[in-house]
């Protein structure tokens, strides 16, 4: 749960940032693992890619449109890897847990 705090906490000062700071949002476009990283101090885990959809390119979505009282937003979209199981039936509790303990079950997850 403290990972997804932290990475709520960035993530708001990351959207701040960009919307003041042209040049940091054409960084954090470009490559958002290395902006976030320089600019906040947040390691992504190497196995979580980030992609980001700039959302003021699209007028369906932002502030207060159509008259919404609030944000109006598309679906976020998270792609997970469904990992095979091993040969032996017998190493997969063994397996289960070396793949929780890597940090692949929480996407947010950081060390």
């Amino acid at each position: 749960m403290d990972e997804m705090i932290a990475w709520q906490e960035v993530w708001l000062g990351v959207v701040a940032l960009a919307w003041r700071n042209p040049e940091f949002k054409n960084q954090l476009m470009r490559n958002p693992r290395k902006a976030i990283a320089e600019h906040f101090a947040y390691n992504l885990p190497p196995f979580l890619e980030l992609s980001l959809v700039d959302g003021s390119k699209n007028p369906e979505y932002g502030w207060r449109v159509h008259g919404e009282d609030g944000w109006v937003l598309p679906v976020t979209h998270l792609e997970m890897v469904l990992p095979g199981p091993p040969s032996e039936v017998k190493d997969q509790a063994v397996a289960l847990a070396d793949y929780s303990a890597a940090g692949r079950t929480y996407p947010f997850t950081t060390f």
